[in-house]
């Protein structure tokens, strides 16, 4: 897999079987996001175990896992990342990897696949250009609220 998309930011190639995996994490993550009041959230799978962040505060496993919604994305969000991750070349894949989601869309970032890395968040802010979505952000979601807050007004106020 290379940092390359298709025009529209899409992965470039078709899977089914991940459409229905992105659908199934974002559904999950937006009963989440209902229930915790977060925007996005960021989820990893990396050597060191650590696994989740949100933008405004870090996440520790003790603070989620009692919930539901939350063990649900976990479970979906390690299965994502696993079919993410086998679209590298053969070993050229990341040690750690992660995504990102606002529950409408999801997202990788092949140039800095590690979300716990400090900054990284406003990386992607800075440049969202440089996330791979694997299922389409509204463009009135959070992340476009975060990222291009303008846009996302002006889209809101469309709808």
């Amino acid at each position: 897999m290379t940092a390359q998309s298709s025009a529209d930011g899409l992965m470039p190639f078709i899977d089914p079987g991940l459409d229905d995996l992105t659908r199934e994490f974002c559904h999950a993550a937006r009963y989440w996001f209902d229930q915790s009041g977060h925007l996005v959230a960021v989820w990893g799978v990396g050597t060191n175990g650590h696994f989740g962040i949100s933008w405004d505060r870090w996440l520790k496993r003790q603070d989620i896992a009692p919930l539901r919604a939350a063990r649900s994305c976990e479970r979906l969000a390690g299965q994502l990342l696993e079919r993410v991750r086998q679209r590298w070349p053969l070993g050229m894949a990341p040690h750690s990897i992660g995504l990102i989601t606002d529950g409408s869309g999801v997202a990788v970032a092949p140039e800095d696949p590690w979300p716990l890395a400090p900054g990284w968040l406003d990386r992607r802010i800075a440049r969202p250009g440089s996330l791979v979505a694997l299922r389409r952000f509204d463009p009135a979601g959070n992340w476009a609220l975060i990222s291009q807050p303008s846009r996302s007004v002006a889209a809101r106020r469309a709808s």
